[in-house]
């Protein structure tokens, strides 16, 4: 009989509350068949059989492995095992840290947990059965050493001869003669375990490792074992656990099942945390992840957190303290920032509101404007602690200078009514304006204090006294008018105050010089007035007084025209664009404005060259000769019908013919020139003269 052809295996028992290791030998015999008992231990010559019996601590692993690897558990069952502990993993491969490159290797120091063997059926009981007995010193060991077992166990085999006379066969599985030692090969490339080599995961001497189907030991592969689950082997042929460089990025497998871990952000084995996604591949880059997005540095493949950072896609966003992406109004960096809710991208030059539904700026640079700035085509002003849109207010500028906001936010220009008067806002600096008699944005003049108020009453202003309606704000003119002190005066058709003889309601008064209040009961200037103020003489003297008057009101209004000119001189510029003032004129709008200040015509009066001819004629204003031209007279040059744009010109004579004062481009102004090198100069056109004929 060849012993050679008998195959063993080993089975696991239960015997009450411990677990038996049975070893099976199968002979195969011509003709006889042999019956073995595992009820008790004993040798019977005639069967050739022997059994040996081993009891094993219930609170023990045992690792047993047939030739077709039949008996080896799956690793990840060893997480449900709550009997098992940690066992440490072989320390000769070491893995660096990811975020620190190579400088710094990390020795691998991943326990693992020995697989539970699951019991077998209490069957076969003809076989021979092999009890080992463990060693009280291992109760705290949570595996049990392969190599151990196959050395301790005592398997002994005998020949029956079979009755019905078959032929012994061989079974390649069972050990000969020539069977290997179990235990590594010399070049550590193979296992044999009971004069076979192995195949699959193995569990040797406490760790795991796989082998092909050549029972190579496999090295630096990722593989799935015979039981389906796939497991990372390195360098070394162990098995890996923590976070493992592999195939050109980094890996985590657990360390206690050995499984790749997907789609969790998991501590590593030195502290960092990292974040790998659901092909197990560690992430980098802005990851959605638990509902909101994280980024990870491509180079660390740490979580960013309290950055603003650029996005594998170009774009930048801000991750916060927690790292999670950031919406919403955010301090950042000394300041804060806006980032829109859906696409987390920062908000630039816009007016928004906040989680908070307050409405804030933002520049554009993203950051939260306070002061006054510039946005939609005017200028806000934003508290610099609150950031809030300033309204309503009379507030002091970054700059110091002072400004109005209105109620809906905007800078305030013109007239406006706040704090229980009206003041005026320059229309182009947006400063208040103080001191000065402006016109409003509705054609209207009004005079405006030294504290920027809208003036009423009696006013001292440019030399005189005016007096300003205390209801319609407006200058009052041609009117005898009790003044905020009780006491009453006249102001004359240019609004001045009069003073010495003035002509009103058909007759004369005489007004004092110094306080300006009507004289009663006195001579002055060669006439009696009465005790009602009124003057007492002849018609003739009347008569002669009107002339006079006339002249002299006529004079008066001539100058104050002229003076409405001079006082531009080198402060306007000359526009037809943006002609009405007050910082620029053309030739006709500026002689309107001055005819308008004498008082010939209605304040607010404006035209051209060409409605010129009319509004002179329909005020008193006759034409005279050019060569008899004198101060006063209003020239027009051009043909009449034919006058606009750049075809017409328009002045005012400044003295007898020989000087004129016009707003004309050559200069870009106001200007004083010969009217004779003008006139040439502009090839001699038609000459209209017209001078004052009318009463005032």
């Amino acid at each position: 009989m060849d012993y050679n052809d008998s195959k063993k295996r080993f089975k696991l028992y239960k015997a009450g509350k411990a677990w038996l290791i049975a070893g099976t030998v199968f002979l195969t015999l011509i003709g006889a068949n042999l019956a073995a008992n595992a009820d008790s231990t004993t040798t019977d010559t005639g069967n050739n059989s022997v059994q040996n019996t081993q009891t094993v601590p219930n609170n023990q692993d045992i690792t047993s492995a047939d030739a077709d690897q039949n008996n080896v558990t799956p690793i990840s069952s060893k997480a449900d095992d709550k009997n098992q502990t940690e066992t440490t993993k072989g320390t000769d491969e070491t893995v660096n840290e990811p975020i620190n490159g190579d400088s710094n290797a990390v020795e691998s120091n991943s326990t693992t947990t020995i697989d539970d063997i699951s019991s077998k059926s209490d069957k076969d009981k003809d076989d021979v059965t092999t009890t080992a007995q463990a060693d009280s010193n291992n109760q705290n060991s949570t595996s049990l050493n392969t190599d151990n077992i196959n050395k301790d166990k005592n398997v002994s085999t005998e020949t029956s001869t079979n009755n019905h006379g078959d032929s012994v066969k061989s079974d390649s599985s069972t050990p000969t003669d020539n069977a290997k030692p179990d235990g590594w090969n010399a070049d550590h490339t193979q296992y044999t375990q009971d004069g076979q080599l192995v195949t699959g995961v193995q569990n040797i001497d406490g760790t795991y490792y796989d082998f092909d189907e050549n029972h190579n030991l496999v090295k630096n592969n990722y593989v799935q074992s015979q039981w389906g689950d796939w497991y990372m082997f390195g360098d070394n042929g162990q098995v890996v656990s923590g976070v493992t460089p592999w195939a050109g990025t980094y890996y985590d497998f657990d360390p206690v099942t050995y499984l790749r871990i997907d789609n969790a952000y998991v501590p590593s084995q030195w502290g960092t945390w990292y974040l790998f996604g659901n092909d197990g591949r560690i992430v980098s880059g802005v990851t959605q992840w638990a509902g909101t997005y994280y980024d990870f540095d491509p180079n660390t493949y740490l979580r960013v957190d309290n950055d603003y950072v650029q996005s594998q896609w170009g774009t930048w966003y801000l991750f916060g303290n927690d790292g999670r992406i950031v919406s919403g109004v955010t301090q950042w960096a000394g300041t804060y920032y806006d980032f829109d809710p859906v696409t987390y991208l920062r908000i630039d030059n816009a007016y928004v509101p906040s989680q908070w539904g307050t409405w804030y700026l933002f520049g554009n640079d993203g950051r939260i404007v306070s002061g006054v700035t510039q946005w939609a085509g005017t200028y806000y002003d934003f508290d610099p602690n609150t950031y809030l849109r300033v309204d309503n207010d009379y507030v002091q500028s970054q700059w110091g200078t002072w400004y109005l906001f209105g109620n809906d936010g905007r800078i305030v220009s013109g007239v406006t009514q706040w704090a229980g008067t009206y003041y005026d806002f320059d229309p182009y600096t947006y400063l208040r304006v103080d001191n000065n008699y402006v016109q409003s944005q509705w054609g209207e003049w009004y005079m405006f204090g030294n504290d920027g108020r809208i003036v009423i009453g009696v006013t001292p202003w440019a030399g005189t006294y005016y007096y300003f309606d205390p209801h319609t704000y407006l200058k009052v003119e041609n009117n005898y008018v009790q003044s905020q002190w009780g006491t009453w005066y006249l102001f004359g058709s240019d609004g001045r105050i009069d003073a010495g003889v003035s002509p009103w309601a058909g007759t004369y008064y005489y007004f004092d010089p110094y306080t300006f209040t009507r004289v009663d009961n006195q001579w002055r200037s060669g006439y009696w007035f009465d005790n009602d103020g009124k003057i007492v003489t002849s018609s003739a003297n009347l008569s002669y007084l009107n002339v006079k008057f006339a002249y002299e009101r006529k004079q008066q209004a001539i100058n104050t025209m002229i003076n409405w000119m001079t006082d531009k001189i080198g402060k306007v510029s000359y526009s037809m664009t943006y002609r009405n003032g007050p910082y620029s004129y053309d030739c006709s709008s500026a002689v309107y404005h001055a005819l308008a200040a004498g008082g010939f015509l209605p304040v607010g009066s404006n035209g051209t060259t060409e409605t010129e001819f009319g509004d002179l004629e329909r005020h008193g204003w006759v034409i005279v000769p050019a060569s008899q031209a004198r101060r006063g007279d209003v020239f027009i040059w051009g043909d009449r019908g034919h006058t606009l744009g750049g075809d017409g010109h328009t002045g005012i004579f400044y003295d007898d013919y020989n000087d004129i004062i016009h707003c004309n481009y050559a200069h870009n102004g106001i200007t004083i020139n010969n009217a004779n090198n003008v006139w040439e100069d502009d090839d001699e056109p038609i000459v209209t003269v017209y001078r004052f004929n009318g009463i005032l």
